[in-house]
């Protein structure tokens, strides 16, 4: 088994590390096999980059023969449960997995299940569609960044020039290793979208808000997380009726509308209540005998409400997903123009005790 480390700050690849990694204590990997057969195809090639001190390594382990896997696998069990997270593409689904069940096969104790995995596959699924991309193949997320690859072939064509290898062909080896350089090339300027994988795993930011007047003379609230600077993050602005997002080369901007005005808060226990026809809202029953009957009536779910002029935030969360934020200490009311009306308002202070928490949802719920 042969190992190749190289410094990749010393590589053609370098720039690629002009974007922040996603986590500092994580290792990136990607494995290469000779079928999808976890019982009967081996491993025969595995590539880690990660970090020590201020560099970072490229790092391959070949198996020159079939017998060597043990030794891959002991190595790569070994190195991998150093970190703390383990970040792949699709890895949930095919590395790790497949990992696991060799180590099994070859009765190696495996030591890898508690590292935290990050699919970077997984973490952008839900934005495939506003990627606009025909699939989520690693080379076509890496086409739309501009990340360009020299090896012409795929996975499955390397199998066969791996077997060749294995019988002696060593100009082989080159190729072999090229197209797993640059599948842990590609996996790392996936970091391009740090801005989407920390909404998707809600990793905490600095944030900070204001309210603004845009030209069209509309108020919203500016919410926005810092997030490292890079040139290479893949940047873009997206415009919903609930808001706007925009990710720049430093910070992460969510804009929401702001409303001020006379809404509604309609009240779930209708039959509870009694409308006052001429006032215009609804009172509890435990106090509607004190009106006389000629000014009150029965609630329906369309006049069970109480009116109240304010500021307010129109939200994009869904109302089930605002009354989970519900405790018996904080209770967060929900506002309407009417009771057909599509729109959920929040006036601004309560909003404020969430947006901190919630921002990534926040963000996520404009974008999706």
């Amino acid at each position: 088994m042969q190992i190749i480390t190289k410094k990749i700050h010393e590589t053609e690849y370098a720039y690629i590390l002009e974007l922040p990694s996603f986590y500092e204590d994580c290792c990136y990997i990607d494995i290469e096999t000779t079928g999808f057969d976890r019982n009967r195809h081996m491993i025969y090639l595995v590539g880690l980059i990660f970090q020590t001190k201020d560099t970072f390594y490229l790092q391959q382990y070949l198996c020159d023969k079939e017998s060597d896997e043990y030794e891959l696998l002991y190595r790569i069990n070994q190195q991998l449960s150093q970190y703390k997270y383990l970040v792949h593409f699709n890895g949930q689904s095919f590395d790790l997995p497949f990992i696991k069940s060799r180590l099994a096969l070859y009765q190696i104790k495996e030591e890898i299940s508690g590292c935290q995995s990050i699919d970077y596959y997984q973490a952008l699924k839900p934005y495939k569609g506003f990627l606009r991309i025909e699939n989520l193949k690693l080379k076509t997320v890496e086409q739309l960044l501009g990340y360009k690859r020299l090896d012409p072939f795929s996975g499955g064509e390397l199998i066969e020039l791996y077997h060749m290898y294995v019988q002696g062909n060593e100009k082989l080896k080159p190729i072999l290793l090229l197209h797993n350089e640059e599948d842990m090339m590609g996996l790392y300027y996936l970091n391009a979208f740090y801005p989407l994988f920390t909404l998707f795993y809600e990793k905490t930011m600095p944030i900070n808000y204001h309210k603004e007047t845009a030209p069209n003379h509309l108020d919203s609230l500016v919410l926005s997380a810092s997030i490292p600077q890079s040139k290479h993050y893949y940047t873009f602005t997206h415009q919903t009726p609930y808001g706007h997002v925009e990710i720049l080369h430093d910070r992460l901007i969510c804009s929401l509308p702001v409303y001020t005005g006379i809404l509604k808060h309609f009240y779930s226990n209708y039959k509870d209540y009694y409308y006052l026809p001429v006032e215009d809202y609804a009172i509890h029953k435990s106090v509607a005998g004190y009106v006389h009957h000629d000014y009150k009536k029965k609630a329906t779910k369309t006049t069970a409400y109480v009116k109240k002029k304010d500021t307010y935030i129109r939200c994009p969360l869904s109302e089930k997903e605002i009354k989970r934020l519900q405790t018996p200490h904080k209770s967060i009311k929900l506002f309407h123009a009417d009771t057909d009306e599509t729109f959920t308002y929040i006036q601004i202070d309560d909003f404020k005790t969430i947006a901190y928490p919630l921002f990534s949802a926040i963000t996520k719920a404009i974008l999706f």
